[in-house]
């Protein structure tokens, strides 16, 4: 029996199922953080969904509403503040822009955040580890220091979409990918 004429039925179909992932992987753009070689993960920006393994979110006109980490969230938007409460905690994060740089600060869940995000640098303070990264060949890069021994270099790469949400949303984003 001669497998070239089912190589040849089979390439076309193999083709389209490549093209499918490829149109699918462009659909839901994401965060991506990779904290060492053998922890990364992606916080998908899906429209008003956004979801990882420890977020599902819906965005609305008005408030945010779904699960972070296991816990009920509902956070009200305003034009430079997020606020309501994640599982039975309060969370008030309040944004402000100076020129390029963005900043954030107030509690989210866990305990106190801090942002100061620019096309060259994310500074972030969230779950009691610091985050000092550089903007580098088209990712933010840089150490991350924790409670106990020093943690591995961390990677944050942003999609376009990111951008075209508002400064609390995407202070929000943020500091929720790089506490999960």
């Amino acid at each position: 029996m001669n497998p070239r004429p089912s190589l040849r039925r089979g390439l076309p179909a193999l083709l389209l199922v490549l093209a499918g992932v490829a149109l699918a992987a462009d659909e839901n753009p994401s965060i991506s953080v990779r904290m060492s070689p053998a922890s990364s993960f992606n916080l998908q920006l899906a429209g008003d969904e956004v979801f990882s393994a420890s977020v599902q979110l819906h965005f609305g006109s008005k408030q945010i509403r779904g699960r972070i980490l296991g816990q009920d969230t509902l956070l009200k938007k305003g034009a430079r503040e997020l606020g309501g409460v994640i599982g039975a905690r309060p969370a008030r994060l309040v944004v402000r822009q100076e020129g390029n740089t963005l900043r954030a600060e107030g509690t989210l869940g866990r305990g106190p955040v801090r942002l100061r995000f620019s096309p060259e640098e994310l500074h972030a303070y969230t779950s009691d580890c610091t985050y000092e990264l550089k903007y580098v060949d088209g990712r933010y890069e840089g150490p991350r220091s924790c409670a106990g021994p020093l943690a591995p270099p961390v990677q944050v790469a942003l999609p376009a979409e990111f951008f075209q949400r508002s400064a609390p949303e995407q202070a929000l984003l943020l500091l929720l990918a790089l506490s999960s």
